[in-house]
C-alpha cells in the first residue's frame, strides 16, 4: 500500500513552483556548506604555513588584494603583476625562482607571502594521482641563522641537520631579507649554511627578497653562491620609495 506522503512525491511533478523552490533551497543550503568547509580548509592551509614559518605576524594578513603601493608607480604595478602571474601559473614540476631585491619598505615580503597565500589555495596531483597542496615555508633568514646557532645547544628541540632538511625538501622556501645575515655576522659560518641551503633548493621553487642590490649580493656570497641563486630566476627591481616612511619622511 502507498502511503499518502509517497503518493504525493511520486504525483509531484518537477515543473511545481513548490518543488521549486524546495529544490532551488536545498541547492544554495549545498552551496554554502561547500563554501563553510572551503573556507575551513583554506584557514587550516593557512594556519599550518604560519605555524612552520619564521615569518612577522604583521604579514599574515599580506595579500595580493591589499598591495597598495602608488598607483602611478609603473614599477611597482610590473613587480605586483610578475609575483602574482609567478603564483597563478605556480606548478611543482617546473621550478622556478624569484629574486626580489630593492629599497627597504617596497612590499617585497608583502607580495611573497600575497605569493604563498594563492599557491596554498592550488591543488597538486602526486604520481597516484592524489591531489595535495604544496608544501611551504616563509624564514627570515638572519632569525634561520639564529635558529640554527641554537641547534647546538644540548637542550635543543632540534637538530642543525633537521631543520636544514626541513627548509630543503619544501615545495616552496621563501627565503627573506637575505644579506642582512652576512652583514650582521660577516663569518665564513653564515657563509657556508646559506650555500647549503641554496645548493639543497636546486631543482625546487624559492623566493629570494632582499634590500641589497644583486652587485652587493654577490659580493657578499661570492659568484659561485650567487650564481646558484639566480639560476632559473626571474629577477625583479623594487628600486622606488618607501611606502611605509610617504608622508613621514620629507623629500
Amino acid at each position: 500500500m502507498i502511503s499518502k506522503l509517497e503518493k504525493s512525491i511520486s504525483t509531484t511533478s518537477h515543473s511545481d513552483p513548490e518543488y521549486i523552490a524546495f529544490q532551488k533551497r536545498i541547492a544554495e543550503e549545498d552551496r554554502e556548506l561547500a563554501r563553510r568547509a572551503l573556507k575551513s580548509d583554506e584557514d587550516k592551509r593557512m594556519r599550518k604555513i604560519f605555524s612552520e614559518s619564521l615569518i612577522n605576524p604583521l604579514l599574515e594578513k599580506a595579500t595580493f588584494e591589499n598591495y597598495t603601493p602608488d598607483s602611478s608607480n609603473e614599477l611597482s604595478k610590473r613587480a605586483k603583476y610578475i609575483v602574482e602571474k609567478y603564483a597563478t601559473n605556480f606548478e611543482l614540476k617546473n621550478p622556478q625562482n624569484l629574486l626580489l631585491s630593492g629599497n627597504y619598505g617596497t612590499g617585497k615580503s608583502h607580495l611573497s607571502v600575497a605569493a604563498m597565500k594563492r599557491i596554498a589555495l592550488k591543488n597538486f596531483p602526486d604520481i597516484k594521482g592524489y591531489n595535495h597542496q604544496a608544501t611551504m615555508m616563509f624564514i627570515s633568514t638572519p632569525k634561520l641563522m639564529t635558529k640554527i646557532r641554537e641547534s647546538f645547544n644540548s637542550g635543543s628541540d632540534f637538530t642543525e641537520a633537521q631543520l636544514l632538511d626541513e627548509i630543503g625538501k619544501v615545495d616552496l622556501l621563501v627565503m627573506d631579507d637575505i644579506g642582512r645575515e652576512i652583514k650582521a655576522s660577516g663569518n665564513d659560518f653564515t657563509t657556508q649554511k646559506i650555500f647549503e641551503i641554496v645548493e639543497s633548493r636546486q631543482g625546487k621553487h624559492t623566493i629570494y627578497t632582499s634590500n641589497f642590490t644583486e652587485q652587493e649580493l654577490m659580493t657578499m656570497y661570492g659568484e659561485a653562491i650567487f650564481s646558484r641563486m639566480i639560476q632559473s630566476t626571474t629577477k625583479i627591481s623594487f628600486d622606488w620609495e618607501n611606502y611605509r616612511l610617504k608622508g613621514i619622511v620629507q623629500k
